[in-house]
């Protein structure tokens, strides 16, 4: 899952380990003046339902998927 909002090209927003979605909350309306920005939902985290598997490589296909959907 991810929010996405703005015109332009396309950012996506991956937040840290201790964090969710809602860390860009600041900046996002900045960025979206310039661009269209993609803050995800890191797995387990957030509004993701997916906690118990949690896996660093499996975090990387999230992105990547992602990245390759937009």
């Amino acid at each position: 899952m991810l929010q996405s909002g703005g015109t332009g090209t396309d950012v996506v927003l991956v937040h840290g380990t201790t964090a969710d979605h809602t860390r860009w909350a600041g900046i996002t309306p900045h960025l979206e003046q310039r661009f269209t920005v993609y803050a995800m939902y890191r797995r387990g985290r957030g509004g993701s339902g997916d906690g118990s598997v949690n896996h660093l490589a499996r975090e990387a296909d999230d992105v990547a998927a992602v990245t390759e959907a937009i």
